[in-house]
Order: C-alpha cells, then structure tokens, then sequence
C-alpha cells in the first residue's frame, strides 16, 4: 500500500495523473508514507507545499458529516485560517509536517485577514470535498462604492490590490475581468461580480471576482 500510494503522489507532482485523485481510498499518512518530514528539503517554500499537499489529501468526504474543520495549521501565507478535514484522518503527518515548517520557517501574522472558521451546519460535502457553504460563489447585487488601494499581508506576490468601500468596510477585489482600476482609483463607480471564496486564487485572497465596473 505504500509503494502504491508513493507511486500515486509522485504522479501527481510530476503532471502524470491524468484523472482526479480519489482520496478516499488513500489516507493522509499513506501519502507521506514514502517521503518522511525529515526527508524534505530544508526550504521553506517546499516545507510548506508538502504541509499543503497533506492537508488536500485530508480534504476529502461522503457525507457532510465526515467534515471537520481545525485551526491548528494555520500559517499565514501557507496555510489559510483554516482546514477542512476528514474527521476520521490519521493528522500525525500533517503535525510533522508543521512542526517542521515551525522549526526553520516563520509565517507573518495576518489574522486580521481571516474570517471566522465555519460552525456547524456551515460545511458541506459537494463532489467528495468538505467545503465551506457560506463560500458558494453567489451574485452580488450591483453597489456603488468608490475604489480603494489595499495591500495583501498574506500572498505579497499577488500583484495589485484594489478594494470597493461600499461604506461597510472594503472589500478586496480580483479585477482580472475588468483590467486594472488604477484608472478609478477614489473615484465612485458602480460594480458588479460575484461573492467567492477569500482563497480565490489559494494565496491571493478575494471577497468580490469583479465582472463590471462603471464610473458613476
């Protein structure tokens, strides 16, 4: 068992897999069976990728009631706030894993940019994946508000960060389908998108995918 599932996470990092992951027929610590936390490179940025793969690789579910969801890993710009776990998995590779992230790594504090973990009746199970159902993309109704620079304290490489202060906070925006709104900086527009996942793009957090702006 093992061996087979080294083969499949090898596979899966090399592109090879051609067909999703069924991660219900393999644990958490079968995936790290074959590369041990000590065998990992002393890298920070590769530390925290296999401390990311394991936690995938614990995200997985039949029932809504499989769903847990743990703060315990939370490493800014690493991580996210949260975790969304198989209540029944093995989480001793993932503490390794964290623990060695912890012993030459240091995460920067951002938990001004979390939410709340979901509560109960707050995850769902939707296509063998625990997911957080007050992120189910919906659309927004069109606001006004103006156009505000921000900075991302988690995911830096992230390039531009614009927010719409629609007068109850700003909420960060990913302008892709727009362009840049360098243009509209502190000017008043109406907008119109969809409310996602902060984890838009994993590292890159968002609260509104823009599909419309228009100056006002």
């Amino acid at each position: 068992m093992r061996i087979l599932a080294a083969v499949a996470v090898l596979a899966l990092f090399s592109g090879c897999v051609s067909g999703p992951v069924t991660p219900t027929t393999t644990s958490t610590m079968e995936v790290a069976a074959s590369t041990t936390v000590d065998a990992q490179p002393a890298d920070c940025n590769s530390l925290a990728e296999h401390l990311r793969t394991l936690l995938d690789f614990a995200n997985h579910c039949s029932l809504s009631s499989d769903c847990s969801v743990i703060s315990e890993f939370h490493r800014c710009g690493v991580s996210g706030c949260y975790s969304l776990i198989n209540s029944g998995d093995d989480l001793t590779a993932v503490r390794e894993a964290a623990d060695a992230y912890d012993s030459g790594c240091q995460a920067e504090v951002c938990d001004k940019m979390c939410i709340r973990p979901p509560g109960e009746g707050e995850i769902g199970c939707v296509g063998g994946r625990c997911v957080d159902a007050r992120m189910e993309s919906t659309t927004a109704a069109p606001q006004t508000g103006v156009i505000r620079e921000c900075k991302y304290t988690m995911g830096k490489s992230c390039g531009k960060c614009y927010c719409l202060d629609a007068g109850n906070g700003c909420e960060i925006a990913e302008w892709s389908a727009v362009g840049d709104l360098g243009y509209a900086l502190n000017r008043t527009v109406q907008w119109e998108g969809s409310r996602e996942n902060l984890n838009c793009t994993r590292m890159c957090p968002c609260q509104v995918r823009l599909t419309g702006v228009t100056p006002v």
